[in-house]
């Protein structure tokens, strides 16, 4: 009876990888994680009707200081009500008014029992291999290594900018 038990709990604790991971564009083209390989890659859940609303500039300037080495995909969601818009909404706002030159993900649901594929990865340490999270709010960010693993929570407070996350980034 032990060995079914550890043969079971060695199922459950399987890591993925994230380049076996695929979300779509605003656009609804295809992402595929596995492009990114030796590149650190920065995902944000993000809301245009958000009072974090301005880390869009910031995300770009952090982009734009790190673009060879650091992939940044932002994730409109209203988990938290702050998203109305379409994705063709989200899409005209934040390019009207952020000119952004990351990617910018599909409408995504980031919390609870319906989130995306890609945020259970984030939130479960048995298939991340890190650690178990939650998504409290817009402009949570989740930092990855180039070579696709979890290291790094930082929660809306943290300004993409602040040298928490940059440390995170060139370290």
């Amino acid at each position: 009876m032990q060995y079914i038990i550890s043969f079971f709990i060695f199922l459950v604790a399987q890591v993925v990888s994230v380049y076996t991971i695929s979300v779509n564009d605003i656009d609804g083209n295809a992402i595929n994680f596995s492009s990114f390989q030796g590149k650190k890659i920065l995902l944000v859940n993000t809301a245009t009707n958000s009072a974090d609303v301005d880390q869009y500039a910031q995300l770009e300037a952090l982009y734009q200081l790190h673009r060879d080495s650091l992939v940044i995909i932002a994730f409109p969601a209203n988990d938290f009500g702050n998203e109305p818009r379409t994705n063709a909404g989200i899409d005209s706002f934040v390019h009207n008014n952020y000119d952004i030159h990351y990617l910018l993900a599909e409408k995504t649901v980031v919390s609870g029992s319906n989130k995306s594929y890609l945020y259970n990865w984030l939130s479960d340490s048995t298939i991340n291999g890190m650690t178990d999270s939650r998504v409290n709010k817009d402009f949570y960010k989740f930092l990855v290594n180039s070579e696709g693993k979890l290291i790094g929570i930082f929660t809306n407070q943290v300004n993409p900018l602040d040298s928490v996350l940059q440390n995170a980034i060139t370290n």
